[in-house]
């Protein structure tokens, strides 16, 4: 399976500096982030724009998410149906997906592969991302290949899509890039930065064909690549390469998935369908209590008390859905079993907010995971979040952040019963 980021490598990188979210960062790699941030133009932070929404009314603050100035219009706006905020319920065309992950280049042909793919669906998922990852050398390199040994073969892809089409699944194909030497994907530096965007460009277009060939449903054409979409020479080559996907005849949903931190860095989000966004937001809540409730996490969504001062992580999503006009997708989204995980959810050990280590504990997971559907599902511009990960092997249910064989896979089960029981007027 390809490795989880280690931490928050921008690690909340602002126009004003860096916000240090506890728990997070050290080293080399948040040193890199800090010199990236003087480099680049990142989103700048909206401060305690709201109060906090208490767990009992979400759906009535639907209309306050963003300072008049630059409310959403009105229509889209939603009016709830009459289900109460702290219920289930999911609109019927919700993408309650997953991110299928693997090990190894056949991962995707074995009997796992299948019997994933079938639980997936058997839990009320609609969609799944079947995730290919390439690799570089280095930080360094100028250029990204398959590995023989872990790149998912073109016929174990192939074979993935045509398993999860066959069960009535949405596919997404999510090509990703990490690094051998550990370096986070988001901090690269190729020492030749056209050689590389010609490579990626090989790379992306070889899977906008295979999403042709297989008729998949949409293409995630980056993955949190933030220092490689970081300035407007990045855009015209970002926009060029979509122009590329749509030349080969592929005419599905495009994304790109980008960092939680990194969302202000793309400039090309009105040349895809969708907003993608991998949406490791940590939820410090007031009081930073390292086991909290539901309605804390909750509340902790519209203010997170975050070093530096409160964030209204709702208000960073509706005012970029406002500017772009397009909607949102979390193309990741996940929570380890384990105390604070909300806290530091880009972290496999979370650290507490105290800075004491985590403990590990599935209630924590599935409170996260509870405490985001309720949020979002009620939000009319998010059209639905895929959880990461849905490894292919059923042995991978300890998976740090995998909600197989979990309470969060109940918690996923029962929400996903509910689609189509939640109604909204655009």
């Amino acid at each position: 399976m390809a490795a989880r980021r280690p931490l928050a490598a921008f690690g909340a990188l602002l126009s004003v500096g860096v916000i240090a979210v506890a728990g997070t960062g050290c080293g080399a790699q948040a040193a890199a982030a800090g010199r990236l941030a003087a480099q680049t133009t990142p989103f700048v932070v909206a401060r305690a724009e709201t109060p906090a929404i208490a767990d009992d009314d979400i759906a009535a603050q639907e209309t306050r998410l963003v300072p008049a100035a630059t409310a959403t219009p009105a229509k889209t706006k939603a009016k709830t149906g009459p289900v109460p905020p702290d219920r289930p319920a999911l609109r019927a065309d919700w993408q309650a997906g997953v991110n299928l992950t693997a090990d190894a280049a056949t991962d995707f042909l074995a009997p796992g592969s299948d019997d994933a793919l079938q639980a997936a669906r058997a839990d009320g998922s609609t969609s799944v991302e079947i995730v290919a990852t390439w690799y570089m050398t280095d930080a360094t390199a100028s250029s990204v290949a398959a590995d023989p040994v872990r790149t998912p073969t073109d016929a174990a892809v192939a074979h993935a899509v045509a398993t999860a089409e066959s069960l009535g699944l949405k596919v997404l194909l999510k090509p990703q890039v990490d690094v051998l030497d550990g370096t986070y994907r988001g901090l690269i530096a190729p020492a030749n930065r056209p050689a590389w965007f010609a490579s990626y460009r090989a790379m992306l277009l070889h899977y906008a064909t295979l999403a042709l060939q297989s008729k998949a449903a949409g293409l995630v054409v980056g993955v949190e690549l933030g220092s490689m979409v970081s300035g407007p020479r990045d855009t015209v080559l970002w926009r060029s390469m979509i122009r590329s996907v749509r030349n080969v005849g592929y005419r599905g949903q495009l994304t790109y998935a980008a960092n939680w931190d990194q969302l202000g860095l793309v400039g090309f989000w009105r040349s895809l369908d969708y907003i993608g966004v991998d949406a490791y937001f940590p939820l410090i809540p007031h009081g930073r209590q390292s086991q909290p409730t539901i309605a804390q996490l909750v509340s902790a969504w519209h203010r997170s008390y975050v070093v530096g001062g409160p964030v209204n992580w709702v208000n960073r999503i509706a005012r970029l859905e406002h500017d772009e006009r397009r909607p949102v997708v979390f193309t990741e989204l996940g929570y380890v079993a384990a105390s604070c995980t909300a806290a530091d959810p880009y972290d496999v050990a979370p650290v507490c907010p105290s800075g004491a280590r985590s403990v590990a504990t599935e209630h924590a997971q599935q409170d996260a995971y509870v405490a985001a559907l309720r949020v979002w599902s009620r939000t009319p511009y998010v059209r639905g979040i895929y959880w990461w990960d849905w490894p292919t092997d059923a042995n991978q249910g300890t998976d740090a952040y995998s909600p197989r064989g979990k309470l969060a896979e109940q918690t996923l089960r029962e929400w996903n019963a509910t689609r189509g029981t939640l109604t909204t007027k655009h």
